[in-house]
């Protein structure tokens, strides 16, 4: 499913995020915080929506063997290398027939579903992981657009706590965590 958001990532506007932001993401910071909040669970495999170029699946090398993502944008994609994989895909269509995730994980990928396309990325998700999802995203206590280099419609402030059923732990994140000033939920399936 192509919404207008995605059409968006994978124009120009795409590719110069990509340039502009990843040669400033710190994954051994990142990889702390995901030690941090995944503590004690037990999980082989986790799929990343928007992996963008696969920093957080490599922030997640020693927590999970087999990494995977998917992200529109199609000059960033197609690793293949120790157990990660990253493909072209979204978050509405999820190449899972069935539950085969023990993690699914957005990270800054949500906050660009529009309000009346939410129901169709929960139940995709939720469909895909058999069980955790992690979702790190911006949070405000009810669906608020966000005015975002000059676009109305494409960064969504929400509580994913009103989407998603069973809550195991939330917190906000910060610089020093390798994130921006963020908000995590973690969900059992």
């Amino acid at each position: 499913m192509i919404t207008p958001q995605i059409e968006i990532w994978k124009s120009d506007f795409g590719k110069e995020w990509v340039e502009r932001n990843l040669p400033n993401i710190d994954i051994s910071a990142r990889a702390r915080t995901f030690r941090k909040i995944l503590k004690g669970l037990n999980i082989f495999s986790v799929l990343e929506i928007g992996c963008s170029a696969g920093q957080n699946l490599d922030a997640l090398a020693d927590i999970a063997y087999a990494r995977y993502g998917l992200d529109p944008m199609e000059c960033i994609v197609g690793r293949d290398e120790g157990g990660l994989q990253t493909r072209v895909g979204d978050i509405f269509e999820i190449p899972a027939k069935e539950p085969c995730f023990d993690l699914l994980l957005t990270c800054g990928t949500m906050m660009h579903v529009a309000p009346h396309d939410m129901l169709k990325a929960v139940t995709e998700v939720r469909r895909a992981s058999k069980g955790y999802i992690l979702t790190i995203e911006y949070f405000a206590d009810k669906d608020e657009a966000i005015p975002w280099r000059g676009y109305d419609n494409l960064l969504f402030k929400r509580n994913y706590a009103d989407y998603f059923p069973n809550l195991i732990s939330r917190g906000d994140l910060n610089n020093g965590s390798g994130f921006d000033h963020c908000s995590y939920w973690l969900f059992k399936k």
